[in-house]
């Protein structure tokens, strides 16, 4: 089945398409613009504290978190990044999957978990911040409903792989060079229509 039943089924399946890619594409940019960089700046900021930086020693006495508190976030951002940039490659590549929508709900779902919980662990040590929100719960909220319209039109086509179906465009084979037209033939320079006259002579007497 090439086509959908009406313009509503089509419309649910693109914005679907559209929804998971977009918010993939989202994700893996969050990921690797922010999440991972806020567990390195943990580290970061561990590190220089191990050093004796006066400014984060400072720091850290001025919001009176312990080393241990902040490794453990910087871990929780790392792993978040990682689980993002996994949701995001996957989201990516099989946004046009219809046979793969309902493992994919499943990632969706892991993803919010753990982005639920880590924005828990941030709020309760002094850690949050509210701009996360968007890419930690607004983005996967969308990627969850895209999905799932995905998951209803896969119940409507069971035997539906793609979304949108992969029209393999077959080359032409490589043919012996085309046999000139009358026409074509009228339109060639003198010299060299003679010239080929003279060769086809030549190839049909040592025949």
């Amino acid at each position: 089945m090439n086509e959908f039943k009406d313009q509503k089924e089509m419309r649910m399946a693109m914005n679907g398409k559209i929804g998971l890619m977009g918010g993939g594409i989202i994700l893996l940019l969050s990921a690797v613009t922010s999440t991972l960089m806020y567990g390195m700046n943990m580290f970061l900021i561990m590190r220089e504290f191990s050093k004796g930086t006066k400014e984060y020693v400072e720091l850290l006495e001025q919001t009176k978190l312990s080393t241990s508190l902040i490794l453990a976030a910087g871990i929780c951002f790392i792993v978040l990044g990682i689980l993002e940039i996994f949701a995001g490659v996957f989201s990516i590549r099989l946004s046009n999957r219809l046979d793969k929508c309902f493992f994919m709900k499943k990632i969706v779902i892991g993803l919010m978990v753990v982005e639920i919980l880590v924005q828990i662990f941030l709020f309760f040590t002094g850690l949050f911040n509210f701009s996360m929100l968007i890419t930690s719960i607004l983005v996967p909220l969308y990627m969850l409903w895209s999905v799932t319209r995905l998951c209803k039109i896969a119940k409507e086509y069971p035997d539906r792989t793609y979304v949108v179906n992969k029209q393999k465009r077959s080359a032409a084979p490589a043919s012996q060079a085309p046999k000139k037209s009358l026409h074509e033939r009228a339109m060639m320079p003198a010299s060299l229509s003679d010239t080929e006259t003279v060769s086809e002579t030549q190839e049909a007497e040592e025949e």
